[in-house]
């Protein structure tokens, strides 16, 4: 390769993919058509919020931004694959049948992911592992074997590829080599290239495919991104690629996010890492906004022996662990307390039972709803009790009518006019002592969860005010810490970095435990 890139460091809250984002309005402005302009990343998230935010701020339709993609998504256009021709769902499950091992239904090759904890998962998980890893099947199992029979790896392998060459199916996988084998490449003047410390050695062979083609147009490839942020080496990621590559290098030095009291804390456990980029960057300032938002200059770092000692009520909580094994009870905990969560994306009671309940609340104030609303609202009423019996379809009302209490009594059939934990009996008994409980703490049943919950890995991108921090590790997790305390280092290092404000942390509850 006779060029190198331009190289971008975005360390925690330095605005990345702003920057990026600049880097493309610059490209418009000196008149690149949109059309050949490639931005890709490695997952959805990142490639629909890029695409989104720079149709509104370049005032394009998302049409003209065809290479706004991930890399999964680029080369599946790219090879012409039939979406009926991929392995995925319940061809996945059809391949345990057809072999004989038992898969999780939750097990997915989306974006090159994995989910799952049976054997015939993680078996699938190596094999996977390895072509994204670019070495044999053999030396990626010799390294881990996750401890897996060699002969169950094997058979999945020669399974897997005699069940998608007879059905002609492809996996994820199988398209980014069919891509680095091909001829065919995007016509781009500019590449830009988010999250590369999360690239595996495969998705780098086609960003270098890619680039080789821009460079001969005598185009920009920009790669962004921060080795202290790679948390993703257990899936395939080759975060010395990123760590060593040559090219001009800008460090995105001013924080916007993190208060000096977190910063101190990153500084400390990221140096802890020996293999990385040099890079200062410093703790955010404050504006009018963000006092007016109760920030100060340098946050706050507390210290608590239990979970239960932390504060949960404050407008904007992230509560991370390292494994979901010990954030099961929390949430038990934040349940008998009243407090409404977000769980991998989805709140911790149903939306439509909070829809529900918002609408009957309203409907007891006097205004009015929506038929369709007044539908939902009635699915949780029995007949015969809440209304009467024939009525549960509301036919007399469309869906975007306005009805009224006095409307539902007269014409559809309603018995009550009780309070919503009363009415709404076919709300299962625990979800509405639980609903009654966030209610009487004032917990809002329209806006999105003022608490989240998630792992580590799973905060990645994500901030809030407060962030609550549990030490706590599986054991296993523990040993591959023990043996590789780099990649741990790095996974610390992101979560202590997600906070505006406070950060709360856990004692652990034994030895297994990272020390910070």
């Amino acid at each position: 390769m006779n060029n190198a890139p331009d190289i971008v460091i975005g360390p925690p809250g330095t605005g990345k993919t702003t920057r990026l984002l600049g880097m493309v309005e610059e490209a418009l402005a000196r008149g690149v058509p949109p059309e050949r302009v490639g931005f890709i990343t490695f997952t959805k998230l990142g490639a629909g919020e890029a695409a989104e935010r720079a149709a509104i701020k370049f005032g394009l339709t998302k049409s003209r931004l065809r290479w706004f993609r991930t890399i999964h998504s680029l080369c599946f256009q790219a090879v012409s694959v039939n979406s009926g021709d991929v392995l995925e769902g319940k061809k996945i499950l059809e391949f345990g049948d057809w072999i004989g091992t038992k898969l999780s239904p939750s097990y997915s090759m989306e974006e090159g992911s994995t989910f799952g904890y049976e054997a015939g998962d993680r078996a699938m998980f190596m094999e996977n592992l390895a072509r994204v890893r670019c070495i044999p099947l053999r030396q990626q199992y010799d390294q881990n074997d996750d401890n897996l029979p060699w002969t169950l790896v094997e058979r999945i392998a020669r399974g897997l590829a005699e069940f998608k060459r007879n059905r002609g199916l492809v996996d994820y996988t199988d398209m980014l080599q069919m891509f680095v084998d091909g001829s065919w490449i995007p016509e781009l003047d500019e590449l830009y290239v988010d999250e590369g410390q999360d690239l595996s050695e495969l998705q780098w062979r086609v960003v270098w495919k890619i680039a080789e083609g821009v460079w001969a147009r005598g185009g920009r490839v920009v790669v962004a991104g921060d080795d202290d942020q790679a948390i993703y080496r257990w899936a395939g990621a080759a975060v010395e690629r990123f760590v060593d590559m040559p090219g001009r290098v800008q460090v995105l030095g001013q924080s916007w996010r993190v208060p000096s009291s977190a910063q101190e804390l990153c500084a400390e456990i990221i140096g802890r890492v020996r293999h990385r980029r040099p890079k200062e960057w410093k703790p955010r300032q404050l504006d009018d906004k963000m006092r007016g938002e109760g920030l100060t200059l340098n946050g706050e770092i507390r210290r608590v022996g239990k979970f239960y000692d932390a504060d949960i009520w404050g407008k904007d909580v992230l509560i991370l662990g390292r494994n979901a094994f010990y954030l099961r009870p929390v949430m038990d905990w934040l349940r008998s307390e009243g407090c409404v969560f977000e769980w991998r994306g989805h709140p911790s009671v149903t939306r439509s039972t909070m829809e529900a309940i918002v609408s009957w609340e309203r409907l007891r104030k006097g205004e009015a709803i929506t038929g369709d609303e007044a539908r939902t609202v009635y699915d949780r009423m029995s007949s015969g009790v809440g209304v009467k019996r024939g009525h549960k379809k509301l036919t007399a009302f469309g869906e975007n009518d306005q009805v009224t209490m006095k409307d539902l009594m007269d014409r559809g059939g309603l018995m009550t006019d009780r309070i919503w934990h009363e009415a709404l009996d076919r709300v299962p008994a625990e979800e509405r002592s639980y609903m009654l409980r966030a209610r009487q703490r004032g917990e809002s049943l329209q806006k999105r969860p003022r608490v989240r919950v998630g792992t580590m890995h799973g905060a990645k991108g994500g901030q809030a005010d407060h962030v609550i921090v549990l030490r706590d590790m599986a054991s296993r997790t523990y040993a591959e810490m023990r043996e590789n305390p780099e990649d741990e280092h790095r996974v610390q290092y992101v979560a202590a970095s997600r906070t505006r404000q406070l950060m709360t942390v856990v004692a652990p509850t034994g030895r297994a435990s990272y020390d910070i």
